[in-house]
């Protein structure tokens, strides 16, 4: 018995680090308007909390677009915490909140919707839980879980980076590698917290590192890479310790790293397409020694989803393509195990791809959802081709999903 809550805020809260973060009007309105997508991985008897006055509109739109593919039931974030203090005691190890992510600000606003709170905290992380997330959601555990996997698989893969504490030591490296770097905050998110080098040491960036030094206490400083495509891999961290692969995830970005789209295809298209680039057997040894790297790294520490970005580029030197294995680490759901979970909506000879749109003001996202092709379903109820909107429109609305088939 599950009951989410799409805190998409969560390496925001992450970066601040303190529970009185307050999120921004359009990081908010993100929230609100894209809470229904935890329907997409729940199970029947689960429970999706979205924000007031949205929980019957969402059980129509489900019912009516999305019906015996969807089969959780959806609340208000108050009613439903209140109605969970209230679940029996006798089925209290089987009941479960689960977030985009787990941090301070999450908690606090989660006890606030109740005053039961003696009911609530055993579904709670602890002080000490919160501070491991926080911990390991750090750049800084990139760092060495990549030294540790070159160490492992010398030779058969690219990337390097450094976590620096000192403004020296950022101004040496700029040096060394003549501005061709990514400076990174600590704790960021989609492309935010993110720096480049090429301009030099300017004025800008200067403030900007002696900023994020005294707030976060490091950036992370990584070369550029001739980046020809964005991967993932899906894992899930158990609660008896170990490390689980859960998949592959194929997605796109910016040139200035924030999210663009995944693309959603059955786990066999999307090995066919990787291994059209890199050797598969290579890319599975990979996997392995990351799930024993991290599986020591977290031990005792986290349990939940979690994500390794990773990168197919191009060698300067031998112009063949080689693997960066760990870009990032996201100690969260992801945008990754989310198209894998929309798999079964898309048609399997038809191009998709999951995206998430943004508009200024409510009537631009109308207009925009208006001017896209109408969905086209097989016989089974997936996706053909045209746009297939994944989460009901109100008239505040700034921010969509939707399933696009080509």
């Amino acid at each position: 018995m599950k009951y989410f809550i799409f805190n998409y805020s969560h390496d925001l809260a992450l970066a601040c680090g303190m529970v009185h973060y307050n999120v921004s009007s359009v990081v908010d309105m993100m929230e609100r308007d894209l809470r229904p997508l935890a329907a997409f991985m729940s199970e029947a008897g689960d429970t999706v909390w979205v924000a007031e006055d949205r929980a019957a509109a969402c059980r129509r739109y489900y019912a009516s677009h999305f019906a015996g593919k969807v089969r959780c039931s959806f609340d208000t974030v108050r009613a439903g915490i209140d109605q969970l203090c209230r679940i029996s005691s006798a089925v209290e190890g089987s009941k479960t909140i689960v977030p985009w992510g787990w941090d301070y600000t999450l908690k606090r606003y989660v006890q606030g919707q109740t005053y039961d709170r003696p009911a609530l905290e055993p579904l709670l992380p602890s002080h000490v839980d919160l501070a491991n997330i926080r911990e390991l959601s750090s750049r800084q555990t990139v760092v060495r879980i990549l030294a540790r996997l070159r160490d492992v698989l010398d030779g058969r893969l690219c990337g390097e980076s450094w976590f620096c504490t000192k403004e020296e030591e950022i101004k040496r490296l700029m040096d060394k590698f003549d501005g061709r770097l990514m400076l990174k905050a600590p704790w960021s998110s989609s492309g935010r917290g993110v720096r480049f080098g090429a301009k030099g040491y300017t004025p800008y960036l200067v403030g900007w590192i002696r900023n994020v030094l005294a707030a976060q206490g490091g950036v992370e400083v990584e070369p550029m890479y001739d980046k020809l495509s964005d991967w993932a891999a899906e894992f899930m961290a158990c609660s008896d310790g170990h490390v689980e692969y859960r998949g592959l995830s194929h997605f796109h970005t910016t040139g200035r790293c924030s999210y663009v789209a995944n693309e959603v295809a059955s786990q066999a298209r999307l090995q066919e397409k990787f291994a059209s680039e890199y050797s598969w057997d290579k890319f599975c040894e990979v996997v392995q020694v990351l799930t024993e790297l991290i599986g020591r790294e977290i031990a005792g520490r986290y349990v939940g989803p979690l994500g390794v970005d990773m990168m197919l580029c191009r060698d300067q030197e031998t112009g063949g393509i080689v693997l960066h294995p760990c870009v990032e680490i996201n100690l969260r759901h992801t945008m990754g195990q989310l198209a894998i979970r929309l798999e079964p909506l898309a048609n399997s000879v038809a191009r998709c791809r999951f995206v998430i749109r943004y508009a200024p003001t409510p009537r631009q996202l109308s207009d925009w959802l208006q001017a896209q092709p109408q969905a086209q379903l097989d016989a089974d109820y997936r996706l053909i081709q045209g746009c297939l909107p994944l989460v009901p429109r109100f008239a505040d609305s700034l921010y969509t999903a939707c399933l696009i088939a080509e």
